[in-house]
């Protein structure tokens, strides 16, 4: 897997592979204003898009509008799984 950006063409193909799976194209074209953190892998098989993933990584309590949880006086954060997919065919193929 590899981190992959918007507007190339390994994230065009991870979209459209994602819109294959569920319609989640819609989840890694989503901005997160509460997310500090967001990053969108695709797994290749050569220049095949196989899979995707998309994680976000908050301060807990952000997302909801609420004050930031703290321990020892830091803000705690979270990661969580925006989107995550496997080419339906390779899925078939195990």
């Amino acid at each position: 897997m590899c981190e992959v950006r918007s507007g190339t063409k390994d994230f065009e193909q991870v979209l459209t592979l994602a819109a294959r799976v569920q319609a989640q194209d819609r989840y890694l074209a989503s901005r997160f204003p509460h997310a500090q953190e967001s990053h969108v892998l695709g797994a290749f098989d050569g220049t095949r898009c196989a899979g995707f993933l998309r994680y976000l990584i908050q301060v807990i309590g952000a997302e909801a509008g609420r004050p930031a949880v703290i321990h020892d006086g830091e803000p705690l954060r979270e990661g969580y799984v925006e989107a995550f997919g496997v080419d339906p065919q390779d899925a078939a193929a195990a």
